[in-house]
């Protein structure tokens, strides 16, 4: 089987997803014959891809990696709020 390879190379690309990119994959329209032909590489394998528990899971995380911009915009946004928080109980502490 010359074409083989391709299932094990997509098989290990689908792999290395997290569980949101995961749900982008097997739900976006954009992507929908890329999951049919991988569901179908699946199958002609004997194994299969349940997309079922990926959408049931996705529902209840908030995967963001680690060094991803939106971490770092996060963050940010978290410190300057404290700061701003902190700094009006400061100067208001004579109300108090």
């Amino acid at each position: 089987d010359s074409e083989h390879h391709y299932y094990a190379t997509a098989k290990e690309a689908f792999n290395l997803l997290n569980n949101h990119q995961r749900v982008i994959l097997s739900t976006n329209s954009a992507y929908s014959l890329e999951w049919a032909r991988l569901n179908a590489w699946a199958r002609a394998n004997g194994e299969s891809l349940n997309n079922s528990n990926l959408l049931a899971s996705s529902k209840y995380t908030f995967d963001i990696e680690a060094n991803s911009p939106m971490f770092y915009l996060i963050g940010a946004i978290l410190i300057i709020s404290s700061g701003v928080v902190l700094t009006y109980f400061i100067r208001n502490k004579k109300r108090f």
